[in-house]
């Protein structure tokens, strides 16, 4: 879409009309926005008395009953250590943080991996995470497959449930658009997507509706989702993925703690190996495992994965931690 921004016009257009994106309110607009509010509620409580002592009603008190959230974690299949409802005590995530891997790919460096926190939105009106992951192919392994795929996922602050996520994948065989909405009131994910492949110049569009389940995360979520749990050795963990039109269960266990070295020097880390389902090239096929540092943060400086198409092993190359 970066390059070609006219031929997935009618996608963005589809997704627009449903996926509201806005930048946080500074302070400053929250202050004045609370100013005006009060104004309006003291004009109103002062015309209300002045009718009611017309009329000689009283206000009866009314006893104050907020509904708050239960402090339980849902969904039950997912662990609730940590959790107050749906929110971790320690929140992972710091905008800013940004994790770049080293990605080889049959023993030959093919590029970079980078996780990204950008700055807190606001998503149909709703506070949200703004988590992004980037693959970039370098110069030499661009001369037979040139990668350069941009993901990001919008996740809901107090619940920790994505609203919606896009994929931009511009590669040598391929262009791909996805955008995909989830519906947490209807339970309901709506896909849009488009793919020209080389050599084509129409292209192959689909848009496509499925049900999903309380509290799923969607295939980018899921990887940041996973930091939020307590990662203690023996513990196993489960949560809801779901991806074109198929819901899934994410399962890792928690292995043991090590050490490893990486440019930034020597990390303890926690290793994880998840089981999980994905259609296409990146299939995992064989065991995978996860480093991840055995710190509140918890973040992963380390991949290795059997694909369907071969191999991947990524390692840390440099760290941000963010604000």
């Amino acid at each position: 879409m970066r390059e070609n921004p006219a031929k997935f016009k009618d996608i963005e257009e589809a997704y627009s009309k449903v996926v509201k994106i806005a930048n946080v309110p500074s302070p400053s607009q929250i202050k004045v926005e609370k100013k005006n509010h009060h104004k309006k509620r003291r004009k109103f409580h002062y015309k209300y008395q002045r009718w009611a002592k017309r009329h000689h009603l009283r206000r009866k008190k009314v006893p104050n009953k907020e509904i708050t959230e239960s402090s339980a974690h849902l969904p039950a299949l997912e662990d609730a250590e940590g959790f107050v409802g749906r929110r971790p005590k320690v929140d992972p995530f710091r905008p800013g943080e940004k994790i770049t891997l080293s990605v080889t790919y049959f023993n030959i460096v093919a590029g970079d991996l980078s996780l990204e926190v950008l700055p807190y939105k606001m998503v149909n009106n709703r506070k949200a995470y703004d988590f992004a992951i980037d693959v970039q192919s370098n110069k030499a392994f661009s001369l037979f497959y040139s990668v350069e795929d941009f993901a990001e996922t919008f996740v809901d602050f107090d619940t920790l449930v994505p609203i919606t996520y896009e994929i931009d994948a511009h590669e040598s065989a391929q262009q791909k658009e996805t955008r995909v909405y989830f519906d947490s009131v209807k339970n309901e994910a709506t896909l849009w997507e488009k793919v020209i492949h080389k050599g084509d110049t129409r292209g192959h569009e689909r848009k496509i509706q499925w049900a999903i389940d309380p509290y799923t995360q969607n295939v980018i979520s899921a990887i940041y989702y996973l930091r939020t749990f307590t990662l203690t050795p023996g513990k196993k963990l489960a949560f809801r993925v779901s991806d074109d039109k198929k819901n899934y269960i994410f399962n890792g266990e928690v292995l043991r703690r090590e050490k490893i070295q990486t440019p930034a020097g020597s990390i303890n880390t926690v290793v994880v190996k998840p089981s999980f389902h994905l259609a296409g090239r990146f299939q995992p096929t064989g065991e995978n495992y996860i480093w991840l540092t055995d710190d509140d943060r918890k973040f992963p400086v380390k991949i290795q994965c059997k694909i369907k198409i071969g191999s991947l092993i990524a390692k840390l190359k440099s760290l941000d931690k963010g604000q």
